[in-house]
């Protein structure tokens, strides 16, 4: 009888330090054991991991499967879980490549999604829920980022997410326990001037929460024009002050 095999993506993790080392095979069984193997005889071509392995011994190790996948998509699913875990990151885990092979162009499908999000815990759940990162680590993280700006795509789909929805309760008032006493160099003074100079608010975003709007403002005009209404009147009409009216009149509002 033909030995059946399964192809995937596991694990090899670390119990002590949560540590895990991401691959994926055609033969999932046949790999675990040749890991066990080479380790075992000190020969694993990941030093980092037969470090630990010689530090913490075989007991400390949990080798296991975490999806069944078609031959064709294990280097597709093996680099999803991998970036989930973070485990090409020293502090996370033992894998020496960022990259398993070129994703560009892949869309997910929903059953793509399904077998990740089942790969990698989320949440309280997740190995690293609830812990800060060092100062030193979002630096690091940040200078990664620094002078790259976002792709116009990106920013357009984050703006779709978000738009419409609620900021938890407190979370103006944790944003500015963080921001208070904090002081900004003069060259972030003049980095944030730069971003916002010259740039225009659209009319929809100048409406928004705005007791007036350009079609008000328009109305105000026209019965001010009549003669009728004095600019208390139309004041009271539209429930705003008398200032905001002479405004709208001397073209310094709603223009």
């Amino acid at each position: 009888m033909a030995r059946i095999t399964v192809a995937g993506v596991y694990e090899i993790r670390n119990t002590l330090s949560n540590k895990v080392y991401i691959g994926s095979s055609v033969n999932v069984k046949r790999r675990l054991a040749a890991h066990r193997q080479h380790l075992r005889r000190g020969e694993h071509a990941t030093a980092h991991l037969q470090s630990a392995w010689d530090k913490c011994g075989e007991s400390a190790f949990e080798f296991k499967q975490l999806i069944v996948c078609d031959k064709k998509d294990v280097l597709f699913y093996e680099q999803r879980i991998m970036d989930g875990f973070k485990s090409n990151q020293k502090e996370f885990g033992y894998n020496k490549r960022i990259v398993v092979e070129t994703c560009a162009g892949m869309k997910l499908t929903d059953e793509h999604k399904a077998k990740i999000a089942a790969a990698v815990p989320r949440g309280e759940a997740h190995q690293y829920y609830g812990k800060r990162l060092c100062d030193k680590a979002y630096e690091v993280a940040a200078d990664l980022k620094r002078g790259k700006p976002m792709p116009d795509e990106q920013r357009e789909k984050i703006s779709r997410t978000l738009h419409g929805k609620k900021k938890p309760a407190g979370f103006g008032a944790k944003i500015s326990a963080a921001k208070k006493g904090v002081k900004y160099t003069d060259e972030q003074k003049k980095n944030m001037t730069g971003c916002w100079l010259g740039k225009k608010h659209t009319k929809e975003r100048r409406e928004q929460g705005a007791k007036l709007s350009f079609a008000k403002a328009d109305e105000v005009r026209r019965l001010y024009a009549g003669g009728g209404l004095s600019q208390d009147k139309i004041a009271v009409m539209m429930q705003v002050s008398r200032r905001a009216i002479r405004n709208v009149l001397d073209g310094k509002a709603w223009a």
